[in-house]
């Protein structure tokens, strides 16, 4: 899948990998970087539904969050989090998203010092790695565009040399291994 903000994600960071395996033709998985001369800003989400419902959510998602960061230029997670949250409520009057409807996604900023913040939404997660003792870091317990008020926390780590993060949806733990059971976070 050709996305230009993988591109230039890979170009900073050449040992990444992406995997992004939807169920149907359009996925409601996205992600989303853009470089900055002292820090990087990434984002994973996961809109809720498959195909087209997912699909239309996503771009709308991506839109959102280049207004934000480049436009209006927010840079923190937390803030990049509630102007989304914001925006979709703005887009969907109460009654058009029901309560579980809308976007997960985890935004993190690294800086080129190895200052990592991330503020997020629902089921995304973070695992940083230090060795062989994973972190497991996540976002708040609110869907992005639902009609909960919410103020989205930030979270802050230092990186150091040989630190590992991956990223991932519930896509990923939702999988079935060879038992026919889920991989669940054990299993990731």
């Amino acid at each position: 899948v050709f996305n230009k903000h993988l591109v230039s994600f890979r170009t900073r960071f050449p040992e990444s990998f992406y995997l992004n395996l939807p169920k149907d033709i359009v996925s409601g998985d996205f992600i989303w970087f853009h470089d900055f001369s002292d820090h990087v800003i990434l984002a994973l989400a996961d809109c809720t539904g498959h195909g087209v419902p997912g699909a239309f959510l996503s771009m709308l998602g991506n839109d959102l969050i280049n207004k934000a960061v480049i436009e209006k230029q927010i840079h923190s997670p937390e803030r990049i989090a509630e102007y989304l949250h914001l925006s979709l409520r703005e887009y969907f009057p109460e009654k058009e998203l029901a309560p579980k409807q809308g976007m997960d996604i985890l935004i993190v900023r690294l800086t080129r010092k190895g200052a990592l913040s991330w503020s997020g939404a629902r089921g995304m997660g973070m695992l940083l790695c230090r060795g062989d003792f994973p972190l497991e870091m996540k976002g708040d317990r609110v869907f992005l565009g639902s009609t909960a008020v919410h103020e989205f926390q930030l979270w802050e780590a230092e990186m150091e040399k040989g630190d590992r993060l991956f990223l991932y949806s519930d896509g990923w733990t939702d999988q079935k291994g060879p038992s026919g059971r889920k991989f669940g976070k054990n299993g990731l």
